[in-house]
């Protein structure tokens, strides 16, 4: 579940809408901020595997899940907008 998030959120953020579109800048910038975000998660859901801490791994995993979802149907409503 935590792949299928972070595949997602590394090949969908950021996403910019018709209103208020982002140029390549922001969207490099905002790129970088959520795989360092992506980054922090992961590794505190690796270490909580370790840890035997698996509420906090089941936190990360619910918290990424809905993310890529949404990314994912975002970018697939911009492109019927294209159209």
């Amino acid at each position: 579940m935590i792949l299928f998030g972070a595949i997602n959120i590394v090949a969908f953020a950021p996403l910019d809408s018709p209103e208020k579109p982002l140029d390549s800048d922001q969207k490099k910038q905002y790129s970088c901020i959520s795989i360092v975000i992506l980054v922090g998660l992961v590794a505190a859901a690796v270490l909580a595997n370790l840890l035997n801490l698996h509420g906090l791994e089941s936190v990360a995993a619910v918290s990424l899940v809905p993310e890529g979802i949404l990314l994912a149907s975002g970018r697939m409503q911009a492109r019927q907008a294209k159209r």
